[in-house]
């Protein structure tokens, strides 16, 4: 880990010309007095990466979403527990499947008549902050989307296994995709990001 602090350089996130003046502080007396001031103005610790942070922006979002939904199928299918008969099945999971495209689909066209990026992975090159059309209803449809997609296959299969794969799908977006989103947002696009976000909620 490295670093630039005013003071000098950092070793290991901390500052080591601060580090020698606190040395210079403690022999010297009065002027170590002084130099110790300058020295807690100016030493600078690097916050550490945790490990987890190294997931962030690592799995295309629809790939994982494509995942959760096979391994609901194969629960579905395959597992004989964990299974309930829900109210409307058929035509309730019809009605969230189509609403979760709807998200999905309508808010990648909004990404293209805006002339931004669809790329999940790389969110620094989005070029402009969509507010308009299903980004008013939630700050990040698309996500919506496929968990309403998901939603409707756990509905369908009325698999209890399957519905926790719909949240651990939705709990690794918001680590691991949303907020790590949401930081860049903040640099690119400041007061207007934060007015937005006061107006719209993450999810719904």
């Amino acid at each position: 880990m490295s670093g630039v602090a005013r003071g000098g350089r950092q070793w290991g996130g901390i500052d080591v010309a601060g580090g020698r003046a606190w040395q210079a502080g403690v022999a010297g007396g009065g002027k170590g007095r002084a130099m110790m001031g300058w020295c807690a103005t100016h030493w600078t610790c690097s916050p550490l990466p945790s490990p987890m942070d190294r997931l962030e922006l690592r799995i295309p979002p629809l790939a994982l979403a494509a995942l959760c939904l096979l391994l609901i199928a194969a629960l579905g299918w395959g597992v004989p527990v964990g299974h309930v008969v829900l109210p409307g099945q058929g035509w309730g999971a019809l009605l969230l499947g189509v609403t979760g495209a709807a998200f999905l689909f309508g808010s990648a066209l909004q990404f293209r008549l805006q002339r931004t990026t669809l790329n999940p992975m790389a969110p620094e090159k989005a070029s402009t902050l969509v507010a308009r059309g299903w980004f008013r209803v939630s700050r990040n449809p698309m996500y919506l989307g496929m968990a309403l997609c998901l939603a409707a296959a756990v509905w369908w299969f009325g698999s209890l296994p399957g519905g926790v794969v719909l949240l651990a799908f939705c709990g690794w977006i918001q680590r691991f995709q949303i907020l790590p989103e949401e930081r860049v947002m903040r640099q690119r696009f400041g007061a207007s990001y934060e007015a937005y976000t006061q107006q719209v909620r993450r999810w719904v």
